[in-house]
Order: C-alpha cells, then structure tokens, then sequence
C-alpha cells in the first residue's frame, strides 16, 4: 500500500479531491477532502503521479510496502 498527505509546496494547504495514480498501472485514487490518499498495489517500485486543478503535475518514486520471509529455526 502507498499513502500519504497531499498538500502545496508554497502555502503548505490541503489538497483536496487531487488524483494520484502509479503511472503505468490502473491502480489510482483521489484525495480525501484532508488531502490523505490510499493506494493498494502490489509490493514493488512505482511512479506516483499527483495532479490537482490549479497545480503543477508532480511525479516522484514510491514503493509499496514489501513482505519479507523471516527465518525461524
């Protein structure tokens, strides 16, 4: 899974209802009126986009939560 917190760099608000998608994927969402998304992915390396009305479209890699195996003896 990929969450987070949308807010704009110059006035540090809120922002609300943006999209944010991993790019290449069908897996996408849109923030919450708290700019809080969630995405549930498979575990693995991504391009997160997040575009909003009236902002700039921002991508940046994200990874989802990897499982590890751990060995018990």
């Amino acid at each position: 899974m990929v969450s987070g917190k949308v807010i704009s760099k110059e006035k540090q608000e809120v922002v609300d209802f943006a999209t944010v998608y991993l790019k290449g994927t069908t897996y996408g969402c849109t923030t919450n009126e708290e700019g809080i998304y969630h995405l549930h992915a498979p575990a693995g390396k991504y391009t997160l986009v997040v575009s909003a009305i009236g902002y700039k479209t921002i991508e940046t890699v994200s990874y989802t939560h990897l499982t590890l195996p751990t060995n018990r003896e």
